[in-house]
This record gives structure tokens, sequence and C-alpha cells, in this order.
């Protein structure tokens, strides 16, 4: 009784976890292009992008089976990309934009779903190297590439490299044995201090944190980093904060059952599919200048947050679920009685 309770708490606190960073991603992609209209849009677009997608991959990282490879999980991630990539294309086209289709780079939000087609593959491959050897290897290597100025987008190799390490240290690690560290109380008050900390020096030291943003989102070379001298030392600095705040979120999340939120959380890929299509739906209608002229300068930024979070919750409901759960079970095999 005792260890299948420990198991439920395991369970919400990351679902809990994962509904509160697709927020943050839907949020971050609704506010990025307008931060230059506003010092809160970037101050919380710094904060959210230090921690999010490192979270969220080592998450992804932490419950994938070390001892199998899955073909499977990485077609279904290469399907889901392209599809989500030509859906953004279709999109844009209905609107009269006309953006070009990179069959094997992209800026946007499909990289995710690339990605991690990438990361199976590869620590699957690298599952035998002792890993106190190769996870310190793959930082020391993703801190030099950034001297490199092809790596960047092309095949996602910038974000491939900078961000292979969380889902590395998330697929090393095993939910039992993180969930007794992050059992321990005493860690509650430093990890909400330093969040707290972190918060408030992003809003109220911007200037001196917010040079870090080209970093954070892994995709760029230093040369093409708005941040004079950047090196391999602000990488490590990059990989140091997105570590101490990862862990302190992940130590201060719920772990008991929430309604609503943590049913929520277990619909995550079909919020991050279906967010972008969204927002440039919603940008194409008009939906900021219409904001500004009803609401005035001040007040449409928490509208369109509001708008944000709205979303989110609405692409998270049961009906948006469905043509997800009909991919993710493509060429699954039936279940067992003894498999879980």
């Amino acid at each position: 009784m005792q260890a299948s309770g420990s198991v439920s708490s395991r369970v919400f606190r990351y679902d809990n976890l994962k509904f509160f960073l697709i927020l943050l991603v839907v949020t971050g992609h609704f506010i990025d292009p307008f931060d230059e209209q506003s010092k809160v849009f970037q101050s919380l677009f710094l904060f959210i992008y230090s921690f999010h997608m490192p979270l969220f991959l080592f998450v992804s990282g932490l419950f994938t089976r070390t001892d199998t490879f899955s073909a499977r999980k990485i077609f279904l991630y290469l399907l889901l990309g392209y599809a989500l990539k030509a859906a953004i294309f279709l999109i844009r086209r209905l609107f009269g934009r006309h953006p070009p289709f990179e069959l094997f780079a992209d800026s946007s939000v499909p990289w995710y779903l690339f990605v991690l087609a990438a990361f199976l593959g590869l620590a699957w491959l690298l599952r035998s190297i002792n890993p106190r050897i190769l996870l310190p290897f793959c930082i020391l290597f993703a801190c030099f590439a950034g001297y490199d100025i092809l790596v960047s987008d092309f095949f996602y190799l910038s974000r491939i490299l900078v961000f292979f390490p969380y889902f590395l240290a998330g697929y090393f690690f095993t939910p039992e044995r993180l969930e007794t560290f992050l059992q321990n109380k005493l860690l509650r008050i430093p990890a909400f201090i330093l969040v707290f900390s972190f918060l408030l020096l992003c809003f109220f030291k911007r200037e001196l944190v917010y040079p870090l943003r080209g970093l954070f989102s892994g995709r760029l070379p230093y040369a093409k980093i708005a941040l004079p001298g950047c090196s391999f030392f602000h990488r490590l600095l990059c990989y140091s904060i997105s570590t101490v705040m990862g862990a302190s979120i992940l130590i201060l999340t719920p772990t008991c059952m929430i309604p609503i939120i943590s049913q929520f959380g277990t619909r995550t890929l079909q919020v991050y599919f279906l967010h972008k299509p969204l927002f440039y739906v919603l940008i194409y209608l008009n939906l900021v200048p219409w904001l500004e002229n009803t609401l005035g300068p001040t007040f449409w930024k928490p509208a369109l947050l509001l708008i944000a979070v709205a979303s989110a919750v609405l692409l998270s409901l049961k009906i948006f679920s469905r043509p997800f759960d009909a991919v993710l079970r493509f060429g699954r095999k039936p279940a067992t009685p003894l498999e879980v």
C-alpha cells in the first residue's frame, strides 16, 4: 500500500508539472513576437525559457525505457513533426503569407518533435556508456559546438546538442531514485527562494540576464547571439541556471491529484501541436490590433496573457485528444495481461 501511494504521488507530480510547463510553452510563444513592446513580456519570456524546455526534456528522458529501442516512437515523432510543419505552412498560406517550407530545418515549434526523435535514438545507442562520463562529455561538447557557425537550425543540430544533456540526465535517472530526492522537505524552502529570486532578477534586473535569451533558446551559435563575448562559459552558466531552476520547480510541484490540472497534464502533446496553428489564426485575424484598440496600450498585454492561458486550457480538452490518441496507438502491440 505504501509503495503504491508513492507511485501515485510520483505520477501526479509529473502530470501537474507537465500542465504547468505546457502553460508556459503556450504563454511564451504568444508573447514572443511582442516582447519588444513590453519589458514585462521580456522578463516573463526570459524566466519561462530559462527552464521550461530543459525540464520538459528531462521528464521525457525520465520515462523513456532504457532497455528497448522504439523505432515506432521515433517514426511517430517524425510524423507529428512533419504534420505540424505542414499545418503551420498551410495556415500561413491560407492567410496570404508566403513562408518557406524547410524540410530539414525549423526555428519554430516543430523542432521539439524532431529533437525527441533524435534523442530516443541517441540515448539508446549510448545507453551502455557510463553516465558519469557521457553526461559531462555531452555538456562540454555542446559548449564547444557553439563556436561553430554551421551548428544552427539545419537538421536541428544546435538544439540536439544543447538540449541532449537534459534528456540524457532524465534517461539515466530512475523515477524512484529521483522521488527519494524530491521528497526531502528540507529542500522546499531553498527551492522556493531560488525560484523567487530568479523571478525577481528577471523583472527588476532584466538588463543583467536578458542577453542570455539567445542561449536559452539553444538554436544559435555564439557569433549570432546578441551578447558581447558570448562563449563556452555563458552556455555553462545557462546550463547551471536551467538545472537549478528545473530542480527547484520539480521540488515545488504538488504531488497530489489536482482536479482538472492533473488530467490535463496527460494531454500536453495535443496542446503543443495545436497551439501554434491557433496562434497564427488569431494573429492573422488581427487579434492584437483589436485588443490594443479595445483595451488600450496598457490592458491589451494582460489580456493577451489570459488568452494564452485560456488557449492552453481549451486545447487540453478531451475532444482534441482523439486524433492524437489514434496516432499514438498506431503500430502498438496489444497489451498482454502482464504488461502495465
